[in-house]
């Protein structure tokens, strides 16, 4: 996960989008976070994660552009899925409140 509003547990592992050594040497499996963070981690050379890339996005956001799920595909060779939620909303166990 790179997004403060979640907690870590035994699978959930938070980082921050600058720690790309860190984010390395974790290997994930996945990485979850908002397009903004995806497309930094695309510009820094960040690891691809071995199974799939998760974009937030608010409701007010919509659905993941084509263009933007192309890029991701492209950067990461990783399948690409979204998720949308609430500003305030507790979607997930671990996820903080607003």
């Amino acid at each position: 996960m790179l997004s403060p509003r979640f907690a870590e547990s035994r699978s959930i592992r938070v980082f921050d989008a600058l720690d790309i050594e860190g984010i390395r040497q974790f290997q994930p499996e996945a990485i979850a976070a908002s397009l903004d963070v995806l497309k930094l981690l695309a510009l820094s050379a960040a690891p691809a994660p071995s199974r799939a890339i998760i974009v937030f996005r608010s409701v007010g956001e919509g659905s993941l552009p084509e263009a933007a799920r192309e890029f991701l595909w492209q950067t990461f060779e990783a399948p690409i899925s979204s998720s949308l939620w609430e500003a305030t909303a507790r979607c997930w166990p671990g996820m903080r409140g607003a």
